[in-house]
């Protein structure tokens, strides 16, 4: 299995929806967002790991950088998710607009963003690239498999909260109406 242009841009993608979940748990308390969170860390942490494990010593400071910073994220991530579970939502929020965390995403998203431009732009010598891993066809397969179940999972969830919605709006109408109709 080689690392490559995907995978950087995977971790990338990885790190802006966790960001994400944890910052909509924390301001929704929405257990959905949670969810997502709770599904994807693992998958982002587990690409890290690999990139450590599979890359060549030339690159593989650049990951371990990048782990580290993923490990304090989470931390703090998951410390958010703590306080909006027992109900201190101003204090989530306030953690997670802390200079740490935007530090710890500054050197995360950044540093993934910089290797994802200097390997587009081809700023690394062939020799630099050639010990960067390409994920496997079933491992790109086994992802996409796992968004398409979240998606799903997504879509089912917005439907029965519109159902939900409807058939409150009917309990609500009928009520009064009911009264009317009786005097």
């Amino acid at each position: 299995m080689k690392l490559g242009l995907y995978h950087i841009q995977l971790m990338r993608y990885y790190e802006e929806v966790l960001a994400q979940a944890v910052r909509n748990y924390a301001f929704t308390g929405d257990k959905k967002w949670e969810m997502r969170y709770r599904t994807v860390e693992p998958m982002s942490d587990g690409l890290l790991k690999d990139a450590i494990a599979n890359t060549d010593e030339k690159i593989k400071p650049f990951f371990i950088v990048m782990d580290n910073a993923n490990m304090r994220l989470v931390k703090m991530e998951y410390g958010s998710i703590d306080l909006v579970n027992e109900g201190k939502k101003e204090q989530a929020i306030d953690l997670l607009e802390s200079k740490e965390y935007a530090d710890q995403r500054k050197v995360l998203a950044g540093g993934l963003e910089d290797f994802i431009t200097k390997i587009e732009s081809k700023t690394f010598s062939s020799d630099d690239l050639s010990d960067i891993m390409i994920p496997s066809v079933q491992q790109i397969i086994e992802l996409e498999r796992k968004l398409a179940v979240m998606e799903d999972n997504l879509k089912k969830e917005k439907l029965f909260a519109i159902g939900e919605l409807s058939a409150r709006l009917a309990h609500d109408i009928r009520n009064p109406l009911s009264v009317i109709k009786t005097n």
